[in-house]
């Protein structure tokens, strides 16, 4: 698979994916292992959780490094937007504003 992908591996999870593995599998742009966090790793370790989600879009839409390419973001801030547009500005009323096209 060539999309950009993410693994982060929970040390109490029940499966534990090997790099190597993942490497040949996908297109590896962020592999993290966490220092605490299992089966539910959202409701176990959400600030874990969030930080390296933030961190695999910055690399992702940065098209940078996997390792440290996106800063931590505060908790509530938008993510980082690679098209130039404003989130406000593609939610579904502005955009039909000018009527059916």
């Amino acid at each position: 698979m060539r999309a950009p992908t993410g693994v982060a591996i929970w040390p109490r999870d029940l499966a534990l994916a090997p790099r190597s593995l993942a490497e040949r599998l996908y297109n590896i742009r962020r592999y993290t292992v966490m220092p605490r966090g299992g089966h539910v790793p959202a409701w176990e370790a959400p600030e874990l959780y969030a930080r390296d989600l933030r961190r695999l879009a910055g690399a992702v839409l940065s098209f940078g490094p996997a390792a440290g390419s996106a800063p931590d973001l505060p908790p509530g801030s938008p993510m980082p937007d690679s098209s130039g547009v404003k989130p406000e500005a593609t939610s579904r009323d502005q955009r039909h504003q000018d009527g059916p096209r």
